[in-house]
């Protein structure tokens, strides 16, 4: 009992310092939301024009993210928290009540006194958010697929299940709409076809009322309910390998898994023929197969490169071109581009000799990238490029962002010489990112990955949380760092 006690105090003590801290900081007047916790629930009482002083975190945990909430509250759209486990009681002038069951201490795994704390505001995942973990990615299956992909074209199906009066298939692809998709009985299974773009998605079958998950789709995450949502990807890519000789395993290896030789093995076709339909993340990749223990180049590969070990690795290119091009140097007799791109290898991607330049079409996967022309063996910045950042070890290196999809803004500060943004999507640099003044406010551009970040500003070497942002939690130094919840519309 002491140690559930403990528990419960450390929850409190988290939650109202949370608000505390934002009545505070932001100054603002009104009603706290009032957060009552039992051995077993958790409840929150507010009032929807006091909306912005309940942290985007409390929902988020539970898959229902801002936009959402502000409309559903709106419209008075209930089912969203519903959906979700929340129990909605509308109280009039008293304010909306909403509660959710928690997961008992005993059930824990042993005692965690901020898994509270840590569940609602510490967590960098969102259930239902397909968000890819490294580029690559490729399905499994239990027994039979699923899913079969013709083109763009899905095929979803179900077995069993003839008694059920109606099934539905939902999933990231709809927003988790219940009653959007209806499936089709046929024989003994449900089925239904839709197209869909390459890229990762979560879902789930609804039957009769009822949420059911894969049991043939080995590839699984966490759904915020103690259950999970199966994974499936959508391909845009087709390793295939055969040989004049019959053949036992094959496997693809490169930069997408480490040059990994027993990681991604392709499917048996034939004898002597194997294939793995895979999904890939824009980029460049070089890669071989290895084919009963020996490597090999791909013989349809339209590009390949020196593998700096007499032979060579084939490329993959997916997504367009990136246009890299260096003005001037006709003198040049080489010219290269090296960065975290091509793990800054100095001899792998030359540029030709143009009009006026240097230049080389190469595909990036949307990011950010340091990168250093190296002209005739001597290295130098971007003379075209203003965004030059400072690598943690005196060295200077250009910055390319690649389709930038946030900007990070602080307002104020005229008079200020220098402010640096750093945070957890820079390990805390605090030189790298200087923030450029236009028009009357200091920006800086950045490629996001969906997720969870935490940051600062750094003003005359003064370090500031954002003063925009009234979500933030508690850091080391007791000073707390603002926290940001990105979310784009296409997390893919």
């Amino acid at each position: 009992m002491v140690k559930r006690n403990i528990w419960l105090i450390m929850c409190l003590l988290a939650f109202y310092s949370w608000f505390g801290c934002i009545e505070l900081s932001a100054q603002i007047s009104g009603r706290l939301p009032e957060v009552n916790i039992s051995e077993n629930e958790i409840s929150i009482r507010f009032h929807p024009e006091n909306l912005v002083l309940l942290p985007d975190s409390v929902f988020q945990s539970y898959g229902i993210n801002t936009a959402e909430i502000i409309e559903a509250i709106k419209n008075e759209k209930w089912i969203v928290f519903t959906e979700a486990g929340w129990k909605v009681k509308n109280r009039g002038r008293k304010g909306i009540e909403m509660s959710k069951s928690l997961k008992p201490v005993e059930e824990m795994g042993g005692f965690s006194g901020d898994w509270f704390y840590n569940s609602l505001f510490m967590s960098d995942k969102q259930p239902g958010v397909p968000i890819m973990e490294g580029v690559l990615g490729y399905n499994k299956w239990k027994n039979q697929p699923s899913v079969t992909q013709s083109d763009s074209l899905l095929r979803f199906e179900i077995l069993g299940f003839e008694n059920a009066k109606e099934v539905y298939l939902s999933g990231s692809f709809n927003n988790w709409a219940t009653r959007e998709l209806s499936m089709n009985k046929e024989d003994n299974s449900w089925v239904l076809s839709m197209k869909l773009p390459p890229g990762k998605y979560l879902y789930k079958f609804i039957v009769d009322g009822k949420w059911v998950y894969d049991a043939q789709n080995l590839i699984k995450e966490d759904d915020g309910y103690n259950e999970y949502n199966s994974v499936l990807y959508v391909s845009n890519h087709v390793f295939r390998y055969s040989s004049t000789q019959p053949l036992r395993k094959v496997y693809a290896a490169g930069t997408f898994n480490g040059w990994n030789p027993k990681d991604l093995r392709l499917n048996q076709v034939t004898e002597n023929s194997f294939e793995l339909p895979v999904y890939l993340v824009n980029g460049t990749y070089a890669y071989k197969f290895v084919a009963d223990g020996e490597w090999y180049e791909d013989p349809a590969a339209s590009r390949k490169v020196d593998d700096n070990s007499g032979g060579f690795n084939s490329i993959i290119e997916i997504g367009t071109p990136q246009l890299i091009r260096l003005e001037g140097f006709q003198e040049a007799q080489s010219v290269f581009v090296s960065g975290t791109f091509n793990d800054w290898d100095p001899r792998q991607l030359a540029l030709s000799k143009t009009n006026g330049g240097w230049e080389l079409n190469y595909v990036l996967a949307p990011g950010n990238y340091e990168y250093k022309f190296i002209v005739d063996d001597r290295w130098m910045t971007d003379p075209a490029n203003h965004l030059v950042i400072e690598d943690g070890s005196g060295n200077k290196n250009s910055l390319l962002t690649i389709e930038p999809n946030y900007t990070f803004i602080l307002k104020d500060y005229p008079n200020a010489k220098s402010i640096v943004l750093t945070g957890s999507f820079n390990d805390w640099n605090e030189k790298a990112y200087q923030m450029q003044r236009l028009n009357g406010e200091w920006i800086f551009h950045l490629n996001l990955a969906p997720g969870r970040y935490t940051y600062k500003f750094i003003v005359d070497g003064v370090w500031i949380n954002d003063p925009a942002n009234l979500l933030w939690e508690e850091n080391e130094y007791g000073t707390g760092n603002s926290v940001l919840w990105f979310n784009p519309i296409s997390p893919q």
